[in-house]
């Protein structure tokens, strides 16, 4: 009888925290989140950078951040012609410094137009057929097989790594806190790692939603998040990320304003859904 009781009582409490968890998107935009590797080979390249897991990320990412998977990197994306704008937090562990890189991509959609298309030229094999190749000039089969070769390495892992640099945009750097540095790192990998939705995604929206995407490395992972009109918790981050921005580009960063804010996300997840 005491059993029966037992397992009564721990299913209700089962029952009551899977109904209490903090649900972040209802019907809304479509999301995607990914835990990864974050190094994908042993080593270090020759540029004395380790070979970072970059598999996953987009032309846009590729362009914004290079080579390398930050502490914390943010991007917003509010419409195809608008600037793209994005920051990332370097964290330098021999020093034990944070600098904060804001960045943007003006006319953003001809940019990634130009570098996909060129992209897509480095990476793409030249195919002849055997019985054309005796009717091709010597110089053009050479430059042929020359440019497969390129090829062959710009696709096989790191070796795409120059090929995005060209188009790398400026950026401002910051030196901030520790302590402001691990409370964001900390609330995105909370985010991410406590991510749920319910219902069926939107199929339509009105204008073009914010697409925001949210990484950050933890141990020896990364972690991203991905997601179109984000709501609640994830709306309310990159609120405060795009007020990092313009804070920074004004030269009025306050850092002890961003942690009470962040510190404000995290409790939420500790309540009921503010439906």
């Amino acid at each position: 009888m005491r059993k029966i009781v037992f397992w009564i009582v721990l299913s209700i409490f089962f029952s009551q925290t899977a109904i209490s968890q903090y649900v972040d998107q209802t019907r809304g935009g479509n999301f995607l989140k990914r835990t990864e590797f974050n190094i994908a080979l042993a080593g270090v390249t020759e540029d004395a950078l380790p070979c970072y897991n970059l598999q996953n990320k987009s032309i846009v990412e590729r362009i914004l951040f290079d080579n390398t998977n930050s502490f914390v990197e943010f991007v917003a994306e509010n419409s195809p012609k608008d600037n793209i704008r994005a920051f990332r937090i370097v964290k330098d562990r021999k020093e034990y410094s944070y600098k904060l890189q804001i960045m943007q991509i003006p006319s953003a959609d001809q940019l990634y137009y130009t570098t996909e298309k060129y992209i897509s030229e480095k990476k793409t094999k030249i195919v002849i057929p055997d019985e054309w190749l005796s009717k091709i000039p010597e110089e053009i089969r050479d430059s042929i097989s020359k440019h497969n070769e390129e090829a062959a390495l710009y696709n096989s892992k790191c070796g795409d790594r120059g090929l995005f640099k060209p188009y790398h945009p400026e950026s401002k750097e910051y030196t901030v806190g520790k302590e402001f540095s691990e409370k964001l790192h900390d609330t995105i990998a909370m985010l991410i790692d406590n991510f749920r939705a319910e219902g069926i995604p939107v199929s339509a929206a009105v204008g073009y939603p914010l697409h925001a995407t949210f990484r950050c490395v933890v141990g020896a992972e990364v972690w991203s998040l991905k997601i179109t009109a984000p709501q609640r918790r994830a709306l309310l981050l990159s609120d405060i990320c795009t007020q990092i921005m313009n804070d920074a580009l004004n030269n009025e960063i306050n850092e002890t304003e961003y942690i009470r804010k962040l510190e404000e996300i995290e409790k939420l997840g500790l309540t009921k859904n503010d439906q």
